[in-house]
């Protein structure tokens, strides 16, 4: 199994090689037990472990349970567009720095009581079309670029 990491001489890492322990290169001031920070670096990168979510497992056995066919995207933490719990905070956050003059928390805490208060469902729902129409069109793009990519690593047509 090789890796994309390199020894110092530009020789291609093996999993045996590594854990073969006559395998050391003269240590330097930047080196741990002989191996650059870079080759670590990348060592580390190609062979640490994908995350693994319970929430699959737990849809997984729910969709076979129930026929249904939920699929759950993990979205990157606090996202300003992708969450829409975000766009909401920002609502009210905007809501409050327009009206809040004396920088008072009794007054802060009113205003956000106030602001949450005429925030219904058509809000949320416009939040969520939102986030979802972003990242529907962010699909789209990824996609295009993948085909372009595939399109570029054909050979072109013999004639």
């Amino acid at each position: 199994m090789q890796h994309g990491a390199k020894d110092e001489c530009g020789e291609a890492l093996t999993m045996e090689t590594l854990l073969n322990e006559e395998t050391v290169v003269p240590t330097g001031s930047r080196r741990r037990k002989g191996w650059s920070k870079q080759t670590l670096y990348a060592l580390a990168q190609e062979l640490k472990p994908q995350p693994q979510y319970l929430i699959h497992e737990w849809t997984k056995a729910c969709n076979e349970a129930h026929g249904s066919d939920v699929t759950v995207l993990v979205l990157p933490v606090a996202h300003p567009i992708l969450n829409p719990i975000e766009l909401m905070w920002s609502q009210l956050k905007k809501y409050v720095r327009q009206n809040n003059h004396d920088f008072d928390m009794t007054k802060i805490r009113r205003l956000v009581m106030e602001k949450i208060d005429t925030l219904g469902r058509d809000a949320w729902k416009a939040v969520y079309d939102h986030s979802r129409k972003y990242a529907v069109d962010q699909w789209v793009v990824d996609e295009q670029s993948l085909e372009e990519e595939e399109a570029a690593e054909e050979p072109p047509p013999e004639e």
